[in-house]
C-alpha cells in the first residue's frame, strides 16, 4: 500500500478517488489546484500522483513539468486523471514521463489497477499494460474502436480525432473549422486514430506531434494507436493532404495571394520550414501535403540499438517498422539458442523477447541473460499473446523490465522501448561511474600501498550497480 496524492479542481472527483483508493488500502492525500499539489510532494513525497490535465493557478502539465524539472520527483510516477483527453494531451503528458493517462470517467477497478502497477512500476515503465487493462480508444466526437461498423464510417470527417484504417482512410476537422487533414486511402498501414486540435505557438509540444502554421492559425495533429498512445516517426505511404482557411488578414501579408505558404515547426531547431502550399482561391484554404511525422534523433553516439527475437516475420516487420521510425538501429534474431551470443556481441540497449521460440524458450533466455554478468543490464522486454497474469508476474520476477501484449501497439511499443532504452543507457553509465571510481581508488591505494581487497571480494559501488 502507498501514499496517494489526488490533485484534482473537482471535489466530487476527489472524493470518488479517495473512497476507491482508501477501500484499496492506500492513504490520500488532496489537492484542489497544481500549486497545492506542488506545496504538498515537496512537504511530504507521496508515493504515486494522480493528476488533472485542467486546474487553476498551475494546470496539470505544468505541475509534470516542474516535477520532472528536478532530480528528487524526476521518477515520481504520475498518472493523468483528465476529461480533456485528446492526442497531442496524451503526447505532451508521454513526452514529460507519465506513467500512465486515464481518461474520465474511468471504467470499474481502472484506477485502482492502474495505481497498483504504477506502485510496483516505481515510474519507470508505464503503469499497465494496456490490453491486460481492457482500455480501448474512447474519444470525444469519435468512433469507439469496438470492430464492426468502424470501417465504413471512418471516412467521415470528424471534429477534433477521428479513425483512420488503411483501407479507407479518414478525414479531421479541428474544432474551429480552420484546418482540415485528409488521409488517403493506402496511407496508413493499421488502424489508428488522427487527433487535430487549434495550438499557439508557446503550447508544449509533444515527441509525436506535428505542428503547422497559416501566420495566426496553428493546429497540432497526432497518431495515435488503438490504447491512446501517440506514434513516433510513423511511415506513411501516401502523404497527408492539410488544408488551412485564409482570412483577409492573412492575404495582407503577402505581397500576392498565392504566396501564402503553410509551414511546420521543427522540435530540434525551433525553426518553421515552409512546404509546398497551392491556394484554392475558389474555398480561401491554402493546401500542403506532408509525408512526415516527427521521429526521434539520435547523436551518432547515442542512437539506440534494439534486439526482436521474433521468429514469425509477420509478427516481427511491425515491430521493425516502428522502431526504426523511432531512429532505432534494429537487428533480429529467431533462434532462442543464440540469443545471449548475440546480445554479448552486438550489445543492444534492449532486447524484445519473445515467449515462444525455437531452440530455447523466451523463459530460459531470460534467465540466462540476467545470470550472466556480461548481459545483465541489458533491458528485456518480454512479448506474448498470452494475458495470463502468472506469465506476466513470472516475467518480472526473471527480471524483464516490461511486458507486452501481443499483437503489439505501435505507440504503446514505441512508448516502453524508449523508457527501457533510457534506463538501459543509465544503468551502462551508472556502472561505468562505478568502475571509475574502483580504479581511481585501486591507483590511490598502489600510491599509499594500501594492499587490495582479498581476491572474491566486490567493490560496493559494483554492487550497487547489479
Amino acid at each position: 500500500m502507498g501514499k496517494i496524492l489526488v490533485a484534482d479542481y473537482e471535489v466530487i472527483v476527489r472524493q470518488t478517488l479517495r473512497a476507491l483508493l482508501e477501500e484499496a488500502g492506500h492513504d490520500v492525500v488532496e489537492a484542489a489546484d497544481g500549486q497545492e499539489a506542488l506545496d504538498l510532494i515537496a512537504k511530504n513525497r507521496p508515493d504515486v500522483v494522480l493528476l488533472d490535465v485542467v486546474m487553476p493557478r498551475v494546470d496539470g502539465i505544468e505541475v509534470l513539468r516542474a516535477l520532472r524539472n528536478e532530480a528528487s520527483t524526476r521518477t515520481l510516477p504520475v498518472v493523468m486523471v483528465a476529461v480533456r483527453d485528446t492526442p497531442a494531451d496524451r503526447d505532451l503528458a508521454n513526452s514529460l514521463g507519465v506513467v500512465d493517462f486515464v481518461a474520465k470517467p474511468w471504467k470499474p477497478g481502472e484506477i485502482e489497477q492502474r495505481v497498483k502497477w504504477a506502485l510496483k512500476g516505481g515510474g519507470t515503465v508505464p503503469a499497465v499494460p494496456w490490453q491486460q487493462s481492457g482500455a480501448t480508444a474512447d474519444y470525444p466526437g469519435s468512433l469507439i474502436l469496438d470492430g464492426k461498423t468502424r470501417e465504413a464510417r471512418a471516412a467521415e470527417p470528424k471534429v477534433g480525432v477521428n479513425l483512420v484504417t488503411p483501407e479507407k482512410g479518414g478525414s479531421v476537422l479541428t474544432k474551429d473549422g480552420a484546418v482540415q487533414v485528409d488521409v488517403p486511402a493506402g496511407a496508413v498501414r493499421d488502424e489508428m486514430t488522427l487527433g487535430a486540435l487549434p495550438a499557439t505557438q508557446d503550447r508544449p509540444l509533444g515527441d509525436a506531434t506535428l505542428r503547422v502554421r497559416l501566420h495566426n492559425t496553428i493546429a497540432d495533429m497526432t497518431f495515435t494507436d488503438r490504447t491512446g498512445m501517440p506514434i513516433e516517426g510513423i511511415r506513411l505511404d501516401k502523404s497527408v493532404r492539410i488544408s488551412i482557411k485564409y482570412t483577409e488578414e492573412d492575404v495582407a501579408l503577402v505581397e500576392n495571394e498565392n504566396d501564402l505558404t503553410i509551414l511546420k515547426y521543427i522540435k530540434q531547431s525551433g525553426e518553421w520550414v515552409g512546404l509546398a502550399t497551392s491556394v484554392d482561391r475558389e474555398n480561401r484554404k491554402t493546401v500542403a501535403h506532408e509525408r512526415h511525422f516527427p521521429r526521434q534523433v539520435f547523436d551518432r553516439e547515442e542512437r539506440g540499438k534494439v534486439l526482436i527475437v521474433e521468429d514469425e516475420e509477420s509478427a516481427r516487420m511491425p515491430i521493425v517498422d516502428a522502431l526504426e521510425g523511432l531512429g532505432y538501429e534494429v537487428i533480429h534474431e529467431s533462434d532462442g539458442a543464440k540469443v545471449s551470443r548475440r546480445v554479448v556481441e552486438d550489445k543492444p540497449d534492449v532486447v524484445l523477447l519473445d515467449i515462444t521460440l525455437p531452440g530455447a524458450d523466451g523463459f530460459h533466455v531470460l534467465r540466462k541473460l540476467k545470470g550472466d554478468p556480461a548481459t545483465l543490464l541489458t533491458s528485456v522486454i518480454i512479448m506474448s499473446s498470452s494475458t495470463d497474469d502468472h506469465e506476466f508476474a513470472t516475467s518480472l520476477a526473471l527480471g524483464a523490465r516490461d511486458y507486452i501484449t501481443k499483437p503489439s501497439q505501435m505507440g504503446d511499443l514505441q512508448n516502453r522501448v524508449k523508457r527501457a532504452f533510457s534506463a538501459s543507457r543509465a544503468r551502462m553509465r551508472q556502472a561505468e561511474r562505478a568502475v571509475a571510481r574502483t580504479r581511481a581508488r585501486l591507483r590511490g591505494n598502489r600510491r599509499r600501498n594500501i594492499p587490495a581487497q582479498r581476491p572474491g571480494a566486490r567493490s560496493p559501488d559494483l554492487e550497487t550497480v547489479a
